[in-house]
């Protein structure tokens, strides 16, 4: 590794940060989301009696009609929002023989992204695109290592289904070359899609992840830029789908490629379980599959919700917060502040003195994820 790309590497560890600016008009700015509600007391809140569990909608919330903040999240059609970082590195077609040339890695990965995108089936996905590595202006050998830059996107936030813009930002990207900076743009992929949530409290948020997985030729194989192993980017993808509000990774690997395993690894590690493969004969395959993934995490409600944005001017009253439960049949039921969680059932808040998010407790999260096209509403009160 050059001196310069360790002296990056150290400004990234000296810093310590974990895909998108505003190029759509529906997409999040970077520091546009709004603060999380002022506490204006050190107060720990009203407390369930008998610890928490599920009550009448009208019963030990705000009610009545000075709401002034309404959020919600689930449902049989909960949007999905999709951070996809496309690898464009050597070892995706920078050879006319071999394993790594243009026909069995970079034309079928982006033959099935375009399939994708324009499916008529992803209606109800938005999706943002960039690919990585980016290379140094100033040395074009190397590439840049910051996270940063990977966040931007070269499509912004776009509804799907789309025929044109990722279809023209995908042939405006050239041919793969470079260093496989895997885990740099995992890390900016993963930044992304946290502002993303932040700015969309009610939507699920997922990292689509497209690689070979060939870093650089070392025993253990290692990320250029920031000398990663795959336990450390796996540990990236674990720690984005661990955190609130919780990223998913899917993964979708490219060729035949002695790394199969750790790719898998990288999948499992963002909680969706296992890598979708590219079919060479047939790469349009994988729009089937990966929906069928997508949708099954859009009908399995999150077990955090951002709070509701209040009018301009006016904050949340945190202790006048109303959690209304829907299940699959349409029964509203209001569940209990329990900021112990006892009895494993009810919400408490992520920051008991600021908070930002609503989290259920373990028994409540596990009935709403088993309850297919549940919703959670959160209602609050304001402050003047």
């Amino acid at each position: 590794m050059s001196k310069r790309m360790a002296a990056a590497a150290g400004v990234f560890l000296a810093s310590t940060c974990i895909l998108v600016a505003a190029c759509a008009e529906d997409a999040p700015s970077p520091n546009g989301e709004p603060p999380g509600p002022d506490r204006e007391d050190s107060g720990s809140g009203p407390t369930p009696d008998g610890g928490a569990g599920v009550g009448d909608v009208d019963g030990g919330g705000p009610g009545g009609s000075d709401i002034c903040a309404h959020s919600e999240a689930g449902g049989p059609s909960a949007s999905v929002s999709a951070v996809f970082m496309l690898d464009r590195s050597g070892s995706m077609g920078d050879t006319s023989g071999g394993e790594q040339n243009m026909q069995t890695r970079w034309i079928p990965a982006t033959r099935a992204l375009n399939s994708f995108f324009a499916d008529a089936r992803t209606v109800g996905l938005k999706g943002t695109l960039r690919d990585f590595p980016q290379m140094d202006a100033t040395y074009p050998r190397e590439p840049v290592c910051e996270p940063d830059v990977y966040k931007m996107p070269k499509v912004g936030l776009t509804a799907l289904p789309n025929k044109s813009s990722f279809k023209a930002a995908i042939e405006q990207m050239g041919k793969p070359a470079g260093s496989s900076t895997v885990h740099s743009a995992l890390q900016g992929a993963i930044l992304q899609a946290k502002e993303i949530a932040r700015a969309r409290p009610s939507e699920r948020v997922a990292v689509v992840f497209v690689t070979d997985g060939l870093p650089e030729d070392t025993n253990p194989p290692r990320d250029p830029c920031q000398n990663a192993t795959y336990d450390q980017i796996q540990a990236a993808a674990k720690a984005a789908h661990d955190q609130r509000p919780s990223i998913s990774t899917y993964v979708v690997g490219v060729g035949t490629t002695r790394y199969r395993d750790q790719i898998e690894g990288i999948a499992v590690a963002g909680g969706t379980g296992r890598a979708f493969w590219v079919d060479v004969r047939d790469p349009t395959k994988l729009t089937g599959e990966l929906l069928s993934a997508m949708n099954q995490g859009r009908q399995t409600l999150p077990c955090d919700f951002g709070l509701p944005v209040p009018p301009a001017g006016k904050k949340l009253d945190i202790d006048a917060v109303q959690v209304t439960y829907t299940n699959g049949n349409g029964a509203a039921s209001a569940l209990a502040r329990n900021d112990a969680c006892t009895g494993n059932q009810g919400w408490h808040y992520d920051n008991a003195q600021k908070p930002t998010r609503v989290v259920l407790c373990a028994g409540s999260c596990t009935t709403a994820q088993k309850d297919n096209g549940a919703k959670i509403a959160i209602d609050a009160k304001c402050t003047p």
